[in-house]
């Protein structure tokens, strides 16, 4: 579980510090350059909930039921409740989604970004099992399609 310090920054410094972060951000071109930088600068497990931010949105997209989501990608009901408010409220994110599904149109493409999440929780950790079993069904899936 990713851990913010118990001490807390001035409000001067804690923008200045965004501000930089977001800079960073920004001044990478490639989607290569964007994956390299953030699989040296996030945790493995700052990753992972990064992408399961991601696949809610994705999957609230496509009318999935919260508890659906909840089970499928191991995270709380409050969790996909609080991305399901941002998604229907907020302006970024849902436009990000919506870039995401535009290339994403049709099922194959879909399963294959589906195994791919699934492959993510699938490093370890008390109920990585189940990451195991659903990563089996999105396989058969796909290549029920071929």
């Amino acid at each position: 579980m990713t851990q913010v310090s118990k001490y807390k920054l001035r409000d001067d410094l804690k923008l200045q510090i965004e501000d930089l972060f977001f800079t960073s951000i920004a001044k990478l071109k490639t989607k290569t350059e964007v994956k390299n930088f953030l699989q040296e600068f996030l945790s493995k497990n700052e990753m992972i909930m990064l992408s399961k931010r991601i696949a809610i949105g994705i999957l609230l997209s496509r009318g999935t039921a919260y508890r659906d989501i909840s089970r499928e990608l191991k995270v709380s009901t409050s969790t996909v409740t609080s991305y399901a408010l941002i998604y229907k409220y907020g302006k970024e994110y849902k436009s990000m989604i919506n870039l995401i599904e535009n290339k994403i149109k049709d099922e194959k493409e879909f399963l294959n970004l589906a195994h791919e999440i699934a492959s993510i929780g699938s490093v370890g950790g008390a109920k990585s099992a189940g990451w195991f079993a659903t990563r089996n069904e999105i396989r058969k899936k796909k290549n029920s399609l071929l």
